[in-house]
């Protein structure tokens, strides 16, 4: 999604924009730090916008940093260092974070104080070291690994889902170059973006090129994009393909393994369960069971 830094552009997810509005409203008015919160759902459809549509609001500065990045205590002490009063701090994919580390922060978040640890080899001590007023958002595409002290120091809890067709149209409409695209061809990208602003830009983006390169209409230049990123006219693409074969034809539609299904198309387990079963099983092709995965009752086996 485009880096958007009103409220009033981030749309397409009308839960989430009430509560946000809620907060950042009341903030202005009380003069408060906006509060901890846990921004979770699938990749690519707006988490990291979000924060940084927070901060826009609030007209304060925005930290970034991946929770995979944070291994050490050095690491925590070197993102912190640099954050002032009023600051956002957004971790990305918190739960990649050594659940040491993670730990670490439970008094940022609950006293805005964190304990250090000085010295080694018998002759360590903890050091307590207030931090200024300032706010932590966390997103993660696993909640399930963010561990419940974590989660219950966010009072903000925001969960975001697919965007509807009409909803992701709308957010299509605030991406830089979108101006060029009329109705039609701003819905077939809205059509086959497996409801996630990430992959709508990624679409516009390659049909813009198509357009000031080639001099292609809207809607060739959208259906040219299509065709050289792989992206079939139900909103399919090679990865999906790729699973949907592999479970079909060498698990007999299983049920079958998340390690398994992943070693035979080549893929990390994260990128298969995070990246590529949400939107199969959003649209019933496929069932996550006790079992493992099958193939669902709305796929009809069209696999060309």
């Amino acid at each position: 999604m485009s880096r958007v830094t009103k409220l009033s552009q981030f749309t397409g997810q009308p839960d989430v924009e009430r509560l946000i509005g809620f907060h950042v409203e009341a903030c202005r008015k009380s003069g408060s730090v906006f509060p901890h919160g846990l921004f979770f759902g699938p990749p690519g459809l707006g988490k990291t916008t979000l924060a940084g549509v927070i901060a826009g609001e609030l007209g304060v500065r925005l930290h970034y940093c991946h929770g995979a990045s944070l291994r050490e205590q050095e690491d925590i002490i070197g993102i912190l260092r640099p954050v002032k009063a009023g600051d956002i701090l957004f971790i990305d994919e918190v739960h990649a974070m050594p659940r040491s580390m993670l730990e670490r922060l439970y008094t940022v978040l609950e006293d805005r104080v964190i304990d250090l640890v000085i010295g080694s080899n018998g002759y360590a001590v903890s050091r307590r070291v207030k931090l200024p007023e300032f706010t932590v958002l966390s997103a993660t595409t696993s909640s399930g690994l963010v561990p419940k002290p974590f989660r219950d120091r966010c009072p903000v809890s925001v969960f975001f889902d697919f965007y509807s067709e009409d909803g992701l149209a709308n957010a299509i409409r605030h991406m830089p170059g979108s101006d060029m695209f009329d109705d039609e061809a701003v819905r077939k990208i809205a059509s086959v973006s497996r409801g996630t602003p990430r992959v709508a830009k990624s679409i516009l983006d390659t049909a813009l090129k198509s357009m000031t390169a080639f001099g292609k209409s809207p809607m060739d230049a959208v259906l040219e994009a299509m065709s050289v990123m792989g992206i079939r006219p139900d909103g399919l693409n090679r990865q999906d393909m790729k699973y949907l074969k592999t479970l079909c034809n060498i698990f007999s539609g299983g049920p079958a393994g998340l390690t398994s299904i992943a070693t035979a198309i080549g893929e990390d387990k994260e990128t298969v369960e995070y990246v590529i079963e949400p939107y199969l099983v959003r649209i019933g092709y496929v069932v996550r069971t006790s079992r493992g995965r099958i193939l669902g009752s709305n796929f009809k086996g069209e696999l060309q």
